[in-house]
């Protein structure tokens, strides 16, 4: 499973699964992202902190923080760095070649274009470091010892084919229940009996029959999964009324013409913050958590946010009701106009006594004139007129109010 990386206000690194392939390519595909990479490949080191950062190996803290993140992932990222440039092809070759018996996921060069990024299938029996040796001694390399930890992020490239070079859809499939969850062994020393998730009747095996499961070190015995503390179940998505936000917006791209790209990008993003305040009771944070980034940065994407945010609340738009299912009010638009024709037509009736009536609705239509009404009686305040008395001659003043309707 893939998890973008991003910045809440505090500062701390959040976690948001990457939910399918379209958006995963969009992501690494964004106008300043392809800037960075070059930037960075360009010897421009400063930049490579802007660069899109995912996690593969880990799953989120109850809160989706990525710090201290203890539970496993059903994939594990290896980082191959410092590889001579004589050697970059053969061995992505090799890494190639091999992808069957490695389960490998996804295969990338590095920021930097001088060594590969890959993420292949957990071993579940093994430790995080035990995964990565095993995978070392398959291809005959030295993984980076620096990027051994759970929690290692990746700064990830472009889509390209000469950046991205393979990409398996199983990268987008969340860990089952046998799957991921368990907690790390944080640091590598693995027990001499790991418990394996995969077979939850009998998750520990003794080294011989008669001796109890017992780990070398001094920690408490590896019990069955049963009797075991587990750790907090994988937080649920964020959702609204059940329905994950992240649903929502792939429902979202499916009606207004799929996933943006470069140059409609930021005006479509825009678009759905709008859309999303109805439902996020017009909160920044929680829109910061469930929106796409698309290749944005944090600051990009919280000035999309925060400019949605300041348009005026409408609730929700017929776009969105229809994906959530929600009806509409009772005014169907026939009734609605029919009513609104009905006001135009009393006004209108007015229009021989009232002159300044006729010159508010000109150029309207008859249901208009109830609105173009109230505007310029708020715009006014109290709409006058002038009208002369047959009778005598003499001017006088009449109050005309909204009370026609």
């Amino acid at each position: 499973m893939v998890y973008l990386i991003y910045m809440d206000g505090n500062g701390h690194k959040l976690m948001r699964p990457v939910n399918n392939r379209e958006e995963y390519i969009a992501l690494r595909n964004g106008g300043r992202q392809r800037a960075y990479v070059a930037a960075v490949r360009n010897g421009v080191e400063r930049k490579k902190s802007k660069l899109v950062q995912m996690c593969y190996s880990c799953l989120p803290n109850a809160d989706g923080r990525l710090k201290g993140a203890t539970r496993v992932s059903n994939t594990v990222g290896m980082d191959i760095d410092h590889v001579a440039q004589q050697d970059m092809a053969p061995l992505r070759d090799l890494i190639l070649s091999k992808r069957q018996q490695l389960g490998l996921l996804m295969l990338e060069l590095s920021a930097r274009g001088r060594g590969y990024h890959l993420v292949f299938r957990r071993r579940p029996q093994l430790s995080q470091v035990e995964n990565l040796e095993w995978a070392a001694r398959l291809l005959g390399v030295e993984f980076d010892k620096g990027a051994k930890d759970l929690t290692r992020v990746f700064f990830t490239t472009t889509a390209s084919p000469d950046d991205l070079l393979f990409l398996d859809d199983e990268l987008f499939t969340s860990p089952g229940p046998s799957q991921g969850g368990c907690l790390a062994d944080n640091g590598g020393a693995s027990p001499s009996s790991p418990c394996t998730p995969a077979s939850p009747p009998s998750p520990c095996t003794p080294a011989s029959p008669p001796s109890p499961c017992t780990p070398a070190s001094p920690p408490p015995p590896c019990t069955p999964a049963a009797s075991s503390p587990l750790p907090s179940p994988l937080p649920s998505p964020l959702s609204f009324k059940g329905r994950p936000y992240s649903d929502i917006i792939d429902a979202w791209w499916q009606q207004n013409g799929g996933v943006p790209q470069e140059g409609e990008r930021n005006v479509k993003l825009y678009q759905l913050a709008v859309a999303l305040r109805a439902i996020c009771d017009n909160n920044r944070q929680l829109l910061m958590q469930v929106m796409p980034r698309l290749g944005l940065d944090e600051q990009e994407l919280q000035a999309i946010v925060d400019s949605a945010c300041k348009e005026p609340p409408k609730g929700l738009t017929r776009a969105l009701r229809d994906i959530l299912g929600t009806p509409a009010n009772n005014y169907q638009p026939s009734t609605l106009n029919a009513q609104l024709d009905d006001w135009g037509a009393q006004i209108e009736a007015l229009f021989a006594d009232f002159p300044i009536l006729r010159d508010i609705c000109k150029g309207l239509k008859r249901n208009q004139y109830p609105a173009a009404l109230i505007v310029a009686g708020a715009f006014e305040m109290t709409l006058m007129t002038r009208c002369c008395n047959p009778a005598t001659g003499a001017s006088a003043h009449h109050r005309v109010g909204a009370s026609f309707f």
